[in-house]
């Protein structure tokens, strides 16, 4: 279905990616449309699915005109389906929402508030919740990355660490013309991290609001057996050789800071700033590395 030229544009752009999830994708969007703020347009991009994740999303096509699905003639890989998204958002503020995730009713209204009272501001987020595939919950999550500069915004992001605002909303002006780093070599087609570079860019540009209240979003952590999350453990599932896996992680990272680094100066046009950062950034790398060692380590001794 397409987007009609002549009709109003709504004030919130929500993209959402999927690919082979006709098991979640209905309590995502139904979580989405009975929300209590009514002025928003779903992009759905289906990436070639083989599943009968098409089917489900032409059902909601007809039954609510502000749902629009298009599906790629071929997988595009995740960064770029998400880049794609963010490039056909027409509206004020914008968001991505994954396909297996929950959404309290006030989502959208208390983010969109938050940004109208603060013109100055990139980026709403508030805390939210970690629930496992039989949507039991896991562990609460928050992350204040506030500030009055957008060199204290990147340093709590190097301290803290968690994109979970990722999937907060956006002011759309100062991310609109971002698009995903592709990451090098073995990492060319991992969409692991990719989320920082865009976070690093948002908070270098703008500031971020941060609302201080119950959790109003529900993500879906898939876990394997031993209940280690099955993104965080990509690499001991596509490799057996513990050397080769060391590596392709030290190379994720590096692709991680250069890209973070770069982000950070196109954002906010400050060298100055960059320069400044960059230390926490390269801390950040280092620290991440380390700890894969140790966690391989405790595992080896546990075993």
């Amino acid at each position: 279905m397409k987007r009609s030229d002549v009709e109003q544009t709504p004030i919130v752009s929500i993209g959402m990616p999927v690919y082979n999830d006709e098991i979640y994708i209905r309590k995502a969007l139904d979580s989405l449309l009975t929300q209590t703020f009514h002025d928003f347009e779903i992009i759905i991009s289906d990436n070639a699915s083989t599943d009968n994740t098409g089917a489900v999303c032409q059902e909601y096509v007809a039954r609510d005109h502000r749902v629009h699905y298009i599906c790629q003639p071929r997988n595009l890989g995740p960064s770029a389906n998400f880049t794609y998204l963010l490039a056909h958002a027409r509206c004020e503020y914008f968001m991505w929402a994954a396909s297996d995730d929950i959404w309290h009713p006030d989502f959208l209204k208390i983010l969109v508030e938050a940004l109208q009272k603060k013109p100055q501001s990139a980026l709403s987020f508030a805390p939210y919740a970690w629930i496992d595939d039989k949507g039991d919950l896991l562990k609460i999550k928050s992350a204040d990355y506030s500030g009055g500069s957008a060199f204290t915004r990147l340093l709590k992001i190097c301290w803290l660490y968690d994109d979970g605002c990722f999937y907060g909303l956006f002011r759309r002006k100062f991310v609109a013309d971002f698009s995903f780093a592709t990451w090098w070599g073995i990492n060319a087609s991992n969409p692991v991290n990719n989320a920082y570079p865009l976070l690093c860019y948002a908070l270098a540009a703008g500031e971020f609001i941060f609302c201080k209240v119950d959790p109003l979003w529900q993500n879906r952590i898939h876990l394997r057996k031993g209940g280690v999350n099955v993104r965080a453990a990509y690499t001991d599932i596509r490799r057996t050789n513990l050397f080769f896996n060391y590596l392709n992680f030290i190379l994720l990272k590096i692709n991680v800071l250069y890209s973070c680094a770069d982000a950070v100066y196109r954002g906010c046009q400050s060298r100055i700033t960059t320069v400044l950062i960059l230390p926490a950034l390269s801390l950040r790398c280092l620290y991440d590395c380390l700890y894969r060692i140790m966690q391989k380590y405790r595992t080896s001794l546990d075993s």
